[in-house]
């Protein structure tokens, strides 16, 4: 080879060398932004999937509705109530519940226990969100 074009043939090689670890550098940097986005997006299914098994957890042990029947002759005592799945019979475990909250017909009620199905609720704890009408006189 000819000296005049050993300096050229070299300056090609590191030329391509060069070409050759920025493009690989490039396609790691590309690859990592790749991963995160994967990351990123595991964390968000993770974080929906978690959400929607509390909201489902929740809707199995909170209730809440309007009183449409009470009977405290039975026991345990019931409530019929008016929910967003429409009526619900809810056994008060506690006998005194309904009587210690002052629960009466028309109140909006919230209700923890557990759910039985879409229509039967054992309910451990009432709590009266509102009164419906005049206050009672005592």
């Amino acid at each position: 080879m000819k000296l005049w074009k050993r300096p050229r043939a070299l300056a090609a090689a590191r030329l391509v060398v060069v070409a050759a670890t920025v493009g690989y550098t490039l396609a790691g940097i590309a690859t990592g932004y790749a991963d995160q986005d994967d990351d990123r997006k595991k964390n968000e299914r993770k974080s929906s999937e978690e959400i929607e098994l509390q909201r489902s957890q929740k809707e199995d042990h909170e209730m809440a509705g309007q009183v449409l029947e009470i009977n405290t002759l039975r026991n345990p005592p019931e409530l019929e109530m008016a929910n967003t799945d429409g009526r619900v019979l809810v056994r008060v475990l506690k006998t005194d519940e309904i009587a210690r909250n002052a629960v009466r017909l028309g109140d909006h009620i919230s209700v923890i226990g557990e759910k039985i199905n879409e229509q039967l609720w054992e309910a451990q704890q009432l709590h009266v969100d509102s009164h419906l009408g005049p206050p009672e006189n005592k």
